[in-house]
């Protein structure tokens, strides 16, 4: 999870920015794009392999919150789906040179049942800290799961740590950590199960 970012600076209506791992390799292309220069209209991700080759891209239109996400073997698309960070609404993939209509993405990691059964687990479930409470610390807390090839948790980060109130982070890692066999895992192009990670916000508000 540590990299290193390099932006440069607005040109011919776009940024882009360049993310590198710790061993100096290109993992991601993010380019914004914008209106006069000022407003940014569209954003597209472009996720690198090993090798050097884009083997997905994302984007989306800053006035949607959904978005479109290809994945490429060799330079073709695959698979394209269209949804947002929780639910696919709308995808195809390429199946004996065949185009199919589906509504799972099993490129990367999701949940078993669905995003409603989800949303009620964490509304029965999770519990407003007491001194939180007192201290009306509210927030959304991000998180990071490692979700392993068979579903199964692995690590789980807070993303925005220096921006939440500590025993919110606790209580959203302890209520994500109840859910664990809720997750379905992820398969590379080959249809290799992989470890991936999904990220998905904890929300705390007080009335």
């Amino acid at each position: 999870m540590a990299f290193m970012k390099v932006v440069n600076p607005i040109a011919d209506g776009k940024q882009v920015e360049r993310i590198y791992d710790l061993d100096n390799k290109l993992v991601r292309i993010v380019t914004k794009y914008f209106e006069n220069g000022k407003n940014p209209t569209k954003t597209v991700w472009e996720d690198v392999d090993t090798s050097g080759q884009v083997y997905k891209i994302k984007e989306r239109k800053n006035s949607e919150n959904n978005y479109t996400i290809y994945y490429l073997q060799n330079g073709k698309v695959i698979a394209e789906y269209y949804g947002n960070e929780q639910e696919v609404i709308f995808g195809k993939k390429v199946v004996n040179e065949e185009k199919v209509v589906t509504s799972t993405n099993i490129f990367e990691p999701g949940f078993k049942k669905s995003v409603v059964d989800y949303q009620e687990f964490i509304r029965q479930n999770l519990q407003y800290p007491v001194e939180a409470r007192k201290k009306r610390q509210q927030g959304t807390v991000e998180l990071a799961l490692e979700i392993k090839g068979d579903g199964s948790i692995g690590r789980i980060e807070v993303v925005n740590a220096a921006d939440v109130y500590p025993l919110l982070q606790e209580e959203a890692i302890r209520v994500l950590s109840l859910y664990g066999d809720g997750f379905r895992g992820a398969v590379d192009i080959e249809g290799n199960p992989v470890t991936k990670w999904m990220y998905l916000p904890i929300h705390f508000k007080l009335g």
